[in-house]
């Protein structure tokens, strides 16, 4: 192990919430500065009070805030400020592999360790055979910039191997972490529905709206809360009112997403892409609450279908409904199906085991 290593963790992402990737990034922080080493942030935008207070992390770190990285402009200050605090270990979040910002730290500051938490399920299936092979081409080059990834699921990690052409022993899987305190179970059923998202068109939360008013056509207006902001959530309000779904809240981006859970008869991640991972499930399971999910990407490793949820083909708003019906109807059978999504979560996402074995990539 280094001795006193120095650690910047940079994620593209200002962390808001309490939930989500910021316990991911804080305690991997504690765990890192309880072994020795100093560590310090940067991100895409000051860290409010709140979450400073709820991790209260030791050894004085520093909070350095710039500008998103999705201009020339951004990348320029992302590059320097990186290359200026000479770390030992850069661990990295939402940046890419292709452009200018992590070759430039490779660069400028060669001794150190880049360490790449992929979280993203890029691909270029919808693209012109040239332009992919291009894409494919440039990810493998720029991907040797990088010294080890960790990959947040099986299918991030067979498309490292497949698209960028990194090998096996430079890749590490670690599904995301749930803190299964915060989020704990509750053997209550309530008759509410939830979905914690960023409101996209690919992440579908117009199918699950548009599932809801299938299940009010059968008789059924189960009341449902979308937390959430994002580009879409007007329409989304628009088409809800639109469609008499007046049971449909939209609390917005909270900080206590448990209570949103708690009791819930299923969580719902209708995403039309192939999500990376799906934290959100996860942490639905941690609550003892099934979830209905699209079969795609790292969702499929999250939620066992017909055990602790459902996994419905993406897109497919009567297939959901259905789904959601079943737990509407029958709490008895949300509550068993629950209770096997506690226990997976349990066995595969526990926040502990993630902090371990994320700080042992990082200082072994």
């Amino acid at each position: 192990m280094l001795n006193a290593p120095h650690i910047v963790v940079g994620a593209h992402l200002t962390p808001k919430k309490l939930g989500s990737i910021e316990y991911q990034l804080f305690e991997v922080a504690r765990e890192a500065i309880h072994r020795g080493a100093k560590v310090d942030f940067v991100f895409s935008g000051p860290v409010p009070s709140k979450v400073r207070e709820h991790f209260s992390l030791p050894g004085q770190p520093s909070f350095v805030a710039l500008p998103p990285p999705t201009t020339p402009d951004g990348r320029k200050q992302w590059a320097v400020e990186l290359a200026r605090l000479r770390a030992d270990v850069y661990w990295l979040h939402f940046l890419p592999v292709v452009g200018s910002v992590i070759p430039t730290v490779r660069r400028d500051v060669p001794a150190a360790r880049i360490v790449l938490t992929d979280h993203v399920s890029r691909g270029f299936a919808k693209q012109p055979l040239w332009r992919a092979t291009l894409s494919r081409w440039r990810a493998a080059h720029y991907a040797k910039s990088v010294d080890h990834y960790i990959a947040v699921s099986d299918f991030i990690a067979k498309r490292l191997r497949g698209f960028d052409r990194v090998p096996a022993d430079r890749i590490t899987t670690v599904h995301n972490g749930v803190d299964l305190q915060r989020f704990s179970a509750d053997t209550e059923r309530g008759d509410h529905l939830t979905s914690v998202t960023y409101m996209r068109p690919e992440k579908g939360t117009r199918v699950f709206l548009e599932a809801l008013a299938v299940l009010k056509e059968r008789g059924m207006s189960p009341q449902c809360f979308l937390l959430g902001e994002g580009p879409e959530l007007e329409r989304h309000r628009q088409y809800a009112s639109e469609s008499g779904l007046t049971q449909v809240q939209f609390p917005g981006e909270r900080l206590d997403v448990p209570s949103f859970f708690r009791g819930a008869r299923a969580a719902v991640v209708p995403s039309l892409w192939p999500e990376a991972f799906g934290l959100a499930a996860a942490e639905a399971l941690a609550m003892g609450v099934p979830v209905v999910a699209s079969r795609v990407g790292g969702l499929q490793e999250v939620v066992e279908d017909g055990v602790s949820g459902y996994l419905v083909p993406p897109g497919d708003h009567e297939a959901l409904a259905d789904a959601l019906e079943r737990f509407i109807r029958d709490p008895d059978h949300s509550r068993q199906m629950g209770q096997a999504g506690r226990r997976r979560a349990e066995a595969l996402f526990d926040l502990r085991d993630c902090v371990r074995r994320i700080t042992d990539v990082l200082l072994n």
